[in-house]
């Protein structure tokens, strides 16, 4: 991902990277709570790509409740 990163940087872009394990990617007999989380390095690997920000958002912050209902918002630029 620090490919990534860097060629956002190399563009000229505002960059920000977010760095999430995903209670989602995993099943019901792998423990998500053992998996590793080195958020020292990812940060280190990230501003050392060139990320103006990194975000380590919690399980909260992109699952706050289950939604009841599906909704889309426009992006400027992008069309169906």
């Amino acid at each position: 991902h620090a490919s990534l990163i860097k060629q956002s940087c190399d563009a000229g872009h505002f960059t920000v990277a977010s760095v999430f394990v995903n209670p989602a990617q995993f099943g019901p007999n792998e423990d998500f709570g053992k998996y590793p989380r080195t958020e020292d390095r990812d940060l280190e690997i990230a501003t050392d790509a060139g990320a103006d920000v990194v975000w380590f958002p919690s399980v909260h912050d992109l699952y706050p409740s289950q939604p009841s209902t599906a909704s889309t918002s426009p992006v400027l630029g992008v069309e169906d």
